[in-house]
């Protein structure tokens, strides 16, 4: 579900990442590995966002991430989950220095 796109973690192995909006599965860069389950991994997504501008944790729901060379960042556009003052959530911006936030995910 969602999208796929590379990446090369600290350790200089690439990789081909799945989520929406945060990536939830992983396997090696590969087109070998693409096609063989035993090599996927699972990744346990951010579940929220912290808010810059106010005390509150942002739930994502749907969206998609992408590297801005001009920020030298990842970037994620998503949907709020059971957002206020709108049931349906407001739009959010966030970025991080990894793809998967792990925690450093800031939404502006």
């Amino acid at each position: 579900m969602g999208q796929s796109f590379f990446w090369t973690d600290e350790q200089k192995k690439e990789w081909v990442l799945f989520g929406d909006p945060f990536p939830a599965l992983r396997c090696p860069a590969f087109f070998e590995d693409w096609g063989n389950p035993k090599t996927w991994e699972s990744i346990q997504p951010q579940a929220s966002v912290p808010s810059r501008l106010q005390d509150q944790q942002v739930a994502p729901h749907r969206g998609s991430i992408a590297w801005n060379a001009y920020r030298q960042k990842w970037v994620a556009i998503f949907t709020q989950l059971n957002g206020k003052p709108s049931l349906l959530g407001e739009i959010w911006y966030a970025e991080s220095e990894a793809p998967t936030g792990r925690g450093r995910m800031r939404s502006r």
